[in-house]
């Protein structure tokens, strides 16, 4: 099956002395390219940032890029680069969503390493999720985008349909799938989670799946693969959901 990647701040690599940055990730993969890379320098002190590098220039190549499979169409952006309206990224996004055959293509899919909705501690304050929820969620509203996948925090959330964080009918569902790798530990920001989260996990391992059944009807899938303590037993399956799908709602 194809494998798709999306940039991570650890892909980024700022080089101290050359300034040179994303070199292996856009040497060690070949995704679909709008065109040649164009990538900038490291100059500024946040660009070394693991949490504030935002706006670095990356672009073409395997920056962002979209495929169709199946029944879906599937967004890849970079949260690290310039995603500002006046950018190349924006300039493609917006191009890219208006011109979707939702006949042929009826599920939406946007794919970035940052989340928008985050219900967890971490990255709540980040240059990229907040600029993420100003300049990009109205266009994922309007055209509307069924899932948003993240990862970034190393924990699970899946939230209810949700528009300018009022619980919408109709509106995305984001996801936080960060939790298959590194110990997924991430602390909450709330004791009490917010209006539209409509799970969360931060002591388990994992992995998530869509399968879209027809143009109106998909089965979203989070299986347990294990918990950060050994004498905790996972569950094989903690979250299934049939999603109806939101392009359809007027």
């Amino acid at each position: 099956k194809p494998l798709y990647t999306a940039v991570g701040n650890h892909d980024v690599e700022s080089n101290a002395e050359t300034g040179e940055m994303f070199t292996s990730y856009e040497n060690r993969f070949l995704m679909p390219q709008l065109g040649k890379a164009q990538i900038g320098r490291a100059t500024m002190k946040s660009d070394f940032d693991l949490n504030k590098m935002y706006k670095l220039q990356y672009d073409y190549g395997n920056s962002y890029y979209s495929f169709s499979y199946g029944p879906s169409h599937n967004i890849v952006l970079n949260a690290f680069a310039d995603f500002t309206p006046s950018s190349r990224q924006y300039k493609w996004l917006v191009s890219e969503l208006r011109d979707i055959n939702r006949g042929s293509s009826p599920w939406l899919t946007i794919t970035v390493h940052c989340p928008m909705y985050n219900t967890f501690l971490q990255h709540s304050n980040d240059p990229q999720p907040v600029n993420l929820k100003l300049f990009l969620e109205p266009l994922f509203v309007k055209y509307k985008v069924n899932f948003i996948f993240s990862g970034h925090l190393h924990a699970y959330m899946r939230t209810k349909q949700v528009a300018f964080d009022v619980v919408t009918e109709g509106g995305p569902i984001h996801l936080i799938v960060g939790d298959s790798g590194r110990q997924a530990n991430a602390p909450f920001l709330k004791d009490e989670p917010e209006e539209w989260v409509h799970i969360r996990d931060h002591r388990t391992y994992g992995w998530s799946s869509i399968e879209f059944l027809n143009a109106t009807t998909a089965k979203y899938e989070w299986v347990q693969t294990g918990h950060n303590k050994e004498s905790e037993t996972p569950n094989n399956v903690s979250d299934v959901a049939f999603i109806y799908n939101q392009y359809y709602f007027r």
